[in-house]
């Protein structure tokens, strides 16, 4: 499995070293632009905003006073990190523990340590950090990025 694996990637060029970066590079600048518009957009004096309300937001121009939307968006984040899991069968999930179990062996065997992927983490980290930037903008950007 982990010949064919390779071979894929050599194949398709698609190494994930570099596709994972890529894309939340790719992602990223539209992200925060359309974010910088939208506060800009909210700004005072005069906003067609400030007098829009959405779920618990009073205000589209100010930022959620109770912060349930930013936690809620936060939880959306993290629960989408997970949701792999939620669905895998008895056989999916021993053959992954199975997996794991024989990298760690083959680790072992060649002296280094055995470190699983760190990118379930990152994007957990990530999920929380996100709840901090969306206490931070106006109600419109998060009422958008919903």
């Amino acid at each position: 499995m982990t010949q064919k694996f390779n071979q894929l990637i050599q194949e398709r060029n698609c190494d994930p070293k570099w596709t994972i970066p890529i894309s939340v590079l790719v992602q990223a600048p539209p992200y925060i632009v359309f974010s910088i518009i939208l506060s800009c957009a909210a700004a005072d004096p005069l906003t067609p905003f400030r007098s829009e309300s959405f779920l618990t937001l009073t205000s589209l121009a100010h930022p959620d006073p109770t912060m349930t939307m930013p936690i809620v968006l936060g939880i959306i984040s993290m629960a989408n990190v997970d949701t792999r899991n939620w669905w895998l069968t008895l056989a999916e999930r021993e053959r992954e523990k199975r997996f794991h179990e024989w990298k760690a062996t083959k680790a072992e065997r060649q002296g280094k340590p055995y470190i699983k992927s760190p990118l379930k983490s990152i994007m957990r980290g990530l999920s929380i950090a996100r709840i901090g930037l969306a206490m931070l903008v106006p109600g419109v950007s998060l009422s958008i990025h919903s």
